[in-house]
């Protein structure tokens, strides 16, 4: 069963259903909620290293270095949570 079906069934009969009528569907989604917080995670990790890293937050000085690390605010906030701060 794929998630796209697993969430199907979900949204049909609820959480508490899908453990229940469906087995194969609730482990579906609990691994693909541990791979997404894994995911999330090594984001996260990955952002702080960056925040250490003089070499990516230095003063731009062309065009290009503007838009790269406008870019990368961007994906750093958005990781973060803070998208209002791209």
């Amino acid at each position: 069963m794929n998630v796209s079906k697993a969430l199907e069934i979900a949204d049909i009969g609820g959480v508490e259903g899908l453990c229940g009528v469906y087995p194969t569907a609730a482990r579906v989604l609990a691994d693909e909620v541990r791979f997404l917080r894994n995911r999330n995670v090594l984001a996260s990790l990955i952002v702080l290293e960056q925040a250490e890293d003089e070499g990516l937050w230095f003063e731009s000085k062309t065009a290009t270095e503007a838009y790269l690390q406008a870019e990368l605010r961007r994906l750093t906030a958005a990781i973060e949570g803070n998208e209002n701060e791209a």
